[in-house]
């Protein structure tokens, strides 16, 4: 399903197009950190790396179709958008630039804007989850230094960042809220880590007792707790452009199955996820189309993210169901995992990318990124049911299977265990 484009339109899109090719690795497994650096160099040079801010600030000016048609170029082609859709660019340079002071500002933006650091956000804390009427971090100061105290948990991409943005209530004002700018090798900081449901990705926690930071590390001016509880962890136009990264998976589980077709059963769940993804492409478009015409979205953008996040579930499934027992999760040293030690490596570079690990923290991700207003035991509610049929998937999978060997004992086992 492709959206109608004017002539202008046209052009743009050949003109991203021609960008990507030019400075993207197209169609390679295995992209090298001199590549990704190569591309962000070419993106910043290029005036894209912050679409959606206003043009004053370093923002591009495109209508929503633009937007529209950069994300689902870089979707197709899987692209770095570590920077573009980073805390960062998404979270802190709008709060700067609707609420910032001008000396955060001054301090902070070009190197937002120039993808020299990165954020991630302390949202949420232990005893409150995400409400931010309920949180006990404090910041205070006399006009000199400001002083920081309280607890954040669930932290994403802690072990990536330069700047922590730490949502914080005025000790002088216990109504008001404001955004701290935190250097992330603060030696005030107590940080320790661990893993979510999906048992892949990786969680902070943080403890700030009295850490002293200089007064423009204050980012935004006081504002109600509403201000900080909606915060969008990623852009609009990279939410309604995520079918393009569905789409491109679709091609090559037809590659797959292109060789096994005689298989009925994989061919039906095939042709059922086209249709999920045409739904979630119309879906798209009329997202899109309500943008460009300045209307409020007809489905909230919640629920957008969710339900891409469903269908990347499916995508996940039916890689396993293609790949077989090496797409299974296996031993990987960065992770430790002793639930995955009983299982192989992989055999190739499709395999490699850990199917099932990737299927299961989309649906995890999906459920903690729709709602930060949600509590943490609700969520967590949420996505142990959804693993738990996830398992199930596996497990009857695997039990199809008419193969009587180690192998597909190995891989019974460790779907068990997940």
């Amino acid at each position: 399903m492709q959206i109608a484009l004017a002539t202008q339109q046209e052009k743009f899109a050949a003109q991203v197009e021609a960008f990507v090719q030019a400075h993207w690795p197209v169609g390679q497994e295995h992209v090298q950190s001199a590549q990704i650096a190569a591309w962000r160099r070419a993106v910043v040079h290029q005036g894209w790396s912050v679409p959606a801010w206003p043009e004053q600030f370093g923002g591009t000016g495109w209508n929503a179709i633009e937007h529209f048609i950069w994300q689902q170029v870089c979707a197709r082609h899987n692209v770095d958008q570590s920077f573009a859709e980073g805390a960062g660019v998404t979270v802190v340079g709008p709060m700067l630039i609707a609420a910032g002071r001008q000396a955060a500002q001054d301090e902070f933006l070009a190197d937002i804007r120039g993808w020299r650091t990165r954020w991630c956000l302390a949202l949420f804390e232990p005893a409150c989850d995400a409400q931010v009427s309920a949180m006990t971090t404090t910041v205070g100061g006399d006009g000199g230094d400001l002083c920081l105290s309280g607890d954040k948990s669930l932290i994403l991409d802690l072990r990536n960042a330069d700047w922590l943005g730490v949502v914080a209530r005025c000790a002088d004002q216990p109504e008001a809220f404001v955004l701290v700018a935190v250097p992330v090798d603060h030696p005030g900081l107590s940080i320790s880590y661990s893993t979510t449901l999906d048992g892949v990705t990786e969680v902070a926690h943080v403890s700030m007792h009295s850490i002293e930071l200089p007064s423009q590390y204050c980012l935004t001016q006081p504002a109600p707790a509403q201000s900080f509880q909606q915060l969008q962890y990623s852009s609009v136009y990279a939410t309604l452009a995520r079918s393009a990264s569905v789409a491109a998976q679709l091609e090559r589980i037809d590659a797959v199955l292109a060789t096994l077709s005689d298989d009925e059963d994989l061919a039906v769940k095939r042709n059922s996820l086209a249709v999920d993804l045409a739904g979630l492409q119309a879906l798209e478009l009329r997202c899109i189309d309500a943008l460009a015409r300045g209307q409020p979205l007809p489905v909230p953008l919640e629920l957008m993210r969710l339900r891409s996040g469903e269908i990347l579930l499916q995508v996940g499934a039916l890689q396993i169901d293609c790949f077989g027992y090496y797409a299974l999760p296996y031993p990987d040293p960065a992770f430790q995992n002793p639930m995955l030690l009983h299982n192989e490596g992989p055999i190739g570079p499709i395999e490699a990318a850990g199917v099932m690990q990737q299927a299961l923290a989309e649906q995890v991700n999906a459920f903690f990124e729709q709602d930060a207003g949600a509590g943490t035991t609700a969520l967590k509610d949420r996505a142990a049911k959804h693993l738990e049929i996830a398992a199930r998937s596996s497990e009857e999978a695997t039990e199809n299977d008419t193969t009587e060997n180690d192998t597909t004992e190995t891989a019974g086992k460790t779907a068990d265990k997940l």
